[in-house]
């Protein structure tokens, strides 16, 4: 609507003075655009607050929008593995939750805890990744052996850095004996005239106009890193494919897991946030018109 100057109204949290204090509590939500209202049992929700006052509530690991996620799985197509880990983040938070409210079997946030039930499948999915979304190792034997194989190159590479940084040859040219790591690749850093002491290709120059050299032993290393980088690549490529159809027979699971995530990362905020302000949670009051 327009007023009667025919310019849009503020916003409600401008026209209360709150766009600050809305600003500040958004933060407590572990996924940036967390929805602030509450679901439509404001009398359940304001139970479950004062329920977990005493207890607390841990704040979940940070989580992107879960909607791209569905409309892939819906395509039948296939989530990278960063995706993917954003489905565990929350199925892990979950469980933490669902074992440090164990014991209060009398509380009605335990009961909703309790109505989320994990289907076999998503158990083996939490235990498939690391803390940091990788895939863990034992999880694939080829993926096992392509990142022994690609660890042993690395430690390859890096003794040959290490042996001509410290090569007396080599040591009217060099800038440090550091190894530089440029464009994915450890090199030295040379001066001008180096070329009659090493062969190799110049990555870049420096500021100060040093050459950034990855010598010719360390390059065929590194040509066989890559190889062995694009085969794990692969490797993750089919496991995520075979993920995506194992999650696709479970759309339903999943909506229901992001919406029970979203509710509980709502309870959590608001628990968290008014424990760092010192605030009181109030239930409104809703009159009927006559």
């Amino acid at each position: 609507m327009m007023n009667n100057n025919n310019t849009l109204p503020k916003p409600l949290e401008e026209s209360l003075d709150l766009k600050e204090f809305i600003a500040l509590f958004k933060t407590f939500f572990a996924k940036e655009e967390g929805i602030i209202a509450l679901e439509n049992d404001l009398k359940q929700a304001f139970t479950y607050l004062n329920e977990v006052d005493a207890i607390g509530l841990p704040a979940p690991k940070s989580v992107k929008e879960s909607e791209l996620i569905l409309i892939k799985l819906t395509k039948l197509g296939t989530l990278h593995l960063d995706e993917i880990y954003e489905i565990v983040k929350r199925l892990r938070y979950i469980v933490v939750l669902q074992n440090a409210f164990k014991t209060f079997t009398h509380l009605k946030f335990h009961e909703r805890l309790n109505a989320i039930v994990l289907p076999p499948f998503f158990n083996d999915l939490i235990a498939l990744l690391d803390d940091e979304g990788k895939i863990k190792q034992g999880a694939n034997a080829t993926l096992d052996a392509l990142n022994e194989s690609l660890n042993r190159l690395k430690k390859e590479s890096a003794k040959v850095i290490y042996h001509y940084a410290h090569s007396k040859e080599l040591a009217p040219y060099l800038v440090d004996t550091q190894s530089h790591l440029k464009h994915g690749y450890e090199c030295l850093l040379l001066k001008s005239g180096f070329s009659s002491a090493i062969k190799g290709v110049v990555l870049e120059r420096s500021a100060n106009g040093y050459f950034y050299l990855l010598p010719e032993s360390a390059q065929k290393i590194a040509q066989k890193i890559a190889q062995i980088g694009n085969e794990i690549d692969c490797c993750i490529v089919e496991m995520c494919q075979t993920l995506s159809r194992s999650l696709q027979k479970h759309l339903l699971f999943l909506k229901f897991l992001f919406k029970e995530f979203d509710f509980l990362d709502s309870l959590q905020a608001r628990l968290n946030f008014a424990k760092a302000y010192n605030l009181e949670f109030v239930m409104p009051s809703f009159t009927q018109k006559k």
